[in-house]
């Protein structure tokens, strides 16, 4: 719920429904609550950013373990844009 919240934080701000200093609440369809409020306005590579303050509370609910094949072509990551369009 709180990278949702950041998300809808960062969409309301750019269509100029929400402001610098505002807080939004989501609330899940279990009733739990986050908060979030815009603390600053941030550039990244050109692209106008939100830095959001979250608050609320989460549990854990599973445990992840990440590998990297030692054969991955792309260790770093990819974007589509690496691959579509390639010739």
């Amino acid at each position: 719920t709180g990278t949702a919240l950041s998300a809808m934080m960062a969409v309301l701000h750019k269509k100029g429904k929400m402001r610098l200093g505002q807080t939004l609440t989501a609330r899940s369809i279990i009733g739990s609550e986050f908060s979030g409020r815009i603390v600053d306005l941030s550039d990244v590579n050109g692209i106008a950013a939100i830095l959001p303050e979250i608050s609320g509370r989460g549990w854990i609910t599973g445990i992840h373990q990440h590998m990297l094949d030692p054969d991955d072509p792309w260790p770093q990551g990819y974007r589509l844009s690496d691959t579509w369009g390639a010739r």
